[in-house]
């Protein structure tokens, strides 16, 4: 039985999604940021953008290097 999600966070939804289909799983995620972001104040969203920016950079070169060692000839 899954347990109740807390403050409205399904993990199990979240979870099957990335498994079933990673593209539906990012775009969804962008836009639950992109909607936490437009409720913060006016005067702090633009920061918030900037550091979403910066982690989901860090987030592409770390997927990069694993596919980068995984696909490596060299062990």
């Amino acid at each position: 039985m899954a347990k109740p999600a807390i403050h409205g966070f399904d993990f199990e939804h979240w979870a099957a999604l990335a498994r079933t289909d990673p593209q539906g799983f990012e775009a969804e995620r962008a836009a639950v940021v992109e909607a936490a972001i437009r409720r913060a104040p006016r005067d702090r969203q633009r920061r918030l953008r900037g550091l979403q920016r910066r982690i989901d950079r860090s987030e592409e070169r770390r997927v990069g290097k694993e596919c980068r060692s995984r696909w490596s000839p060299y062990p």
